[in-house]
């Protein structure tokens, strides 16, 4: 259901591209793999955003600047294509394993990703404009 609207308004698709690419932009690399992830898990595991999956080949995995970033992300995106739910899937490093997922996207890229959103939503719901916020995500006082 909370991915109702998103899977029926395509134009959103590109805010996600843009989010994204706004993350390297924005030294937030490390964000990008668990946040693409997630919504591989939603297209083909969960099956929530069907419609989204042009956008996730097409334009989110390319967006992943580092090579074994983008590895690991087509790896994860074939497994989950195959139906491989609970098998393990190698990449290129321990946080790119495909994990038993029985109904949830994968906890640590869950986790990654909720704490980012968390951080937005805090400095967003304490009134603090995009200019206090440091590139590392930290309010910094400013007036």
């Amino acid at each position: 259901r909370r991915f109702f609207e998103l899977n029926n308004s395509f134009h959103n698709y590109l805010r996600i591209t843009r989010i994204l690419k706004s993350l390297g932009e924005l030294g937030l690399e490390h964000y990008k793999l668990p946040l693409v992830r997630c919504f591989a898990y939603e297209v083909y595991q969960a099956g929530t955003l069907p419609n989204a999956e042009g956008s996730l080949c097409d334009y989110w995995l390319p967006v992943l600047r580092v090579e074994a970033d983008r590895t690991s992300a087509r790896k994860f995106v074939e497994a989950l294509r195959q139906g491989e739910s609970g098998s393990e899937v190698e990449g290129e490093d321990e946080g790119s394993r495909l994990r038993s997922l029985s109904g949830n996207a994968p906890e640590k890229d869950a986790h990654k990703v909720g704490v980012m959103l968390g951080r937005a939503k805090a400095k967003a719901g304490d009134g603090i404009s995009p200019d206090q916020v440091n590139v590392n995500g930290e309010w910094d006082g400013g007036e």
